[in-house]
């Protein structure tokens, strides 16, 4: 006859499903910490760690039997893989924009019109996808998208067209008041690295 139960009494062990509750909650926590810092988090430590994390994670699933050990050894690895995902995020946000240097500098910028948000007699409000852009003589290659106002356009503009025009730039910001439309976030929403006018 064969035992009904064995050994492991005095362990406590975790279900494998919870596992993964454990890991999505690590990597919550991980771009949840990534927006409270005031920068992106730099990216090589974390690179460095993750083999280690990786190991740990696989370890803790298979052969850690403790509660807590196997929860801390799984919602470390999602921690990071949270974090890293949020750094990279971030990062891409803060280099597609256009640079404080070239703020209210004469720019030449070719494109295609993406978007036409307003269109009147006294004002057109476009975006537009950069093909070629440069200012003061020196090309700007990070910024992909921008939000132009022309006043008193001399033509009709259409979604595809493309136009090479004379425009000054400056860095997308506006304000975050609490409860409130958050400009900056809208335009970094919609990938926009510069604004300006015709």
């Amino acid at each position: 006859m064969k035992p009904i139960e064995r050994g492991n009494r005095g362990k406590r062990s975790i279900n494998k499903p919870y596992l993964d509750v454990i890991l999505v909650a690590g990597g919550l926590a991980g771009i949840l910490s990534q927006q409270l810092l005031a920068a992106p988090f730099p990216r090589l430590p974390l690179y460095c760690l993750l083999p280690l994390f990786a190991w740990a994670y696989w370890h803790g699933r298979g052969k850690l039997r403790g509660a807590l050990l196997s929860s801390l050894l799984t919602f470390l690895p999602g921690l990071l893989l949270g974090l890293l995902w949020a750094s990279y995020a971030a990062d891409r946000v803060v280099s597609e924009k256009l640079d404080s240097s070239m703020n209210r500098q004469r720019c030449s910028i070719q494109g295609s019109i993406d978007q036409i948000d307003r269109q009147t007699v006294a004002l057109t409000r476009f975006e537009l996808r950069v093909d070629k852009l440069s200012c003061n003589g020196v090309a700007v290659t990070q910024v992909k998208r921008v939000r132009l106002s022309w006043y008193r356009p001399d033509e009709l503009l259409q979604p595809g067209e493309v136009w090479r025009l004379p425009v000054r730039l400056k860095r997308p910001h506006g304000f975050a008041n609490p409860g409130l439309f958050d400009y900056t976030a809208w335009l970094a929403q919609r990938h926009i690295g510069a604004t300006g006018y015709v």
